[in-house]
């Protein structure tokens, strides 16, 4: 699959466009959206080739949007798509209480 095209996979990672729509701000800081964690985190999106070097776009801890060296010490949040008839019932997506959906 190609960036930006139609993916039919059912799990990833987080993309740069999720966490803009979600209140982040390409090198800067926010401290005030849900995808802010407390640890930096890798996105499924690259940030540039340099040479020898690779970078992928993170979120930081203190909620910088940027990018960096792909190293063994970020953390990833995967993500998974549900089919569009897929409802939400209960949950606050915790490990003491986690997501619940109905399928149909």
């Amino acid at each position: 699959k190609t960036y930006g095209g139609e993916y039919d996979l059912k799990i990833g990672l987080l993309t740069l466009d999720e966490v803009a729509f979600a209140g982040g701000n390409l090198d800067s800081y926010n401290e005030d959206y849900y995808l802010q964690k407390e640890s930096i985190y890798w996105l499924g999106a690259p940030g540039y080739f340099d040479g020898d070097y690779a970078g992928e776009f993170n979120v930081y801890g203190d909620g910088y949007l940027g990018y960096g060296y792909i190293s063994s010490f970020n953390g990833v949040v995967p993500v998974i798509n549900l089919r569009s008839d897929v409802l939400y019932s209960k949950g606050e997506g915790t490990i003491s209480s986690p997501y619940i959906v109905n399928v149909s």
